[in-house]
């Protein structure tokens, strides 16, 4: 998959929340949870972008549980 900058004016601009996910299964399926978790808070927003903010691991009964926290920029609902 290429990934490329925005072309012509768009910005990364407007509101930014910041939300957490959490998987046994891998650092993919965390961050599917933390954008699940915006789709929950923000109803009707338009997720426009995000940013991986912090990659880190614990262990919850000596299973490894992969934790990250994500920027998300959005739209709010018309």
């Amino acid at each position: 998959m290429l990934i490329t900058r925005p072309q012509g004016d768009h910005t990364f601009g407007g509101p930014m929340k910041l939300f957490y996910g959490q998987s046994p299964v891998s650092i993919d399926a965390a961050i599917q949870a933390a954008v699940q978790a915006a789709k929950d808070e923000l109803p009707g927003a338009s997720l426009d972008w995000l940013e991986l903010a912090e990659v880190r691991g614990g262990f919850d009964n000596n299973i490894l549980q992969y934790q990250i926290a994500i920027r998300i920029g959005y739209s709010p609902a018309a």
